[in-house]
């Protein structure tokens, strides 16, 4: 009987598994683009977040003008207390008691102040891990916004969002700063504010 080679038709085992494993580092990339993806979203949300909080209160500074060119009402820093609800809305009020009610309503993006959030109902912050400051300076005033990043930013400096802030415990304000642990680690965001 002559002998026939015969050509082997199909997938070898090796082949089999050789294509496995490109797959499984394909789906591997998938999954570190689709994190690093969230991530980027986090960070956004919490810039996007700090933004409108600063702007918040410039706002405010702009609407009780008067009062915020001539005393130190609004000034907060992180180791102030939040004020009492000065019990007015609009009518009624001070332009002192605004600008206690403005201080207090700024504050509850950072924290439950009122212990039950400020519309009574579920509570969320804006920006949980949060802090605001406001510092005065003459005419001008320095809204800073900090929060601790989600997650490990490393990013570079983008106009006045920074993720390299420390807390200062003389000024009792976050500045720039190399943190000396990640767990010291702040974002923030800075706002001048001329009237």
């Amino acid at each position: 009987m002559p002998m026939t080679s015969h050509r082997a038709s199909g997938f070898t085992l090796i082949e089999v598994l050789i294509a496995l494993l490109i797959l499984a580092i394909g789906l591997l990339g998938m999954v570190s683009l689709m994190m690093t993806s969230l991530q980027s979203n986090q960070n956004a949300y919490q810039r996007g977040q700090a933004s409108l909080i600063a702007y918040d209160m410039a706002d405010r500074l702009r609407l009780n003008r008067t009062l915020a060119t001539t005393a130190n009402d609004y000034v907060f820093l992180l180791n102030t207390s939040v004020p009492s609800d000065p019990g007015c809305r609009t009518t009624g009020c001070t332009a002192a008691n605004i600008a206690d009610l403005d201080l207090r309503e700024w504050q509850e993006n950072f924290r439950d102040v009122n212990g039950t959030g400020v519309d009574g109902n579920d509570y969320v912050a804006a920006l949980p891990n949060g802090a605001g400051t406001v510092q005065r300076s003459g005419r001008s005033y320095l809204i800073t916004v900090s929060w601790v990043p989600s997650v490990n930013s490393k990013e570079v400096e983008e106009e006045t969002f920074a993720c390299n802030g420390v807390i200062d415990g003389d000024t009792n304000t976050v500045v720039a700063g190399e943190p000396d642990s990640a767990a010291n680690a702040r974002c923030f965001f800075q706002l001048r504010v001329d009237l």
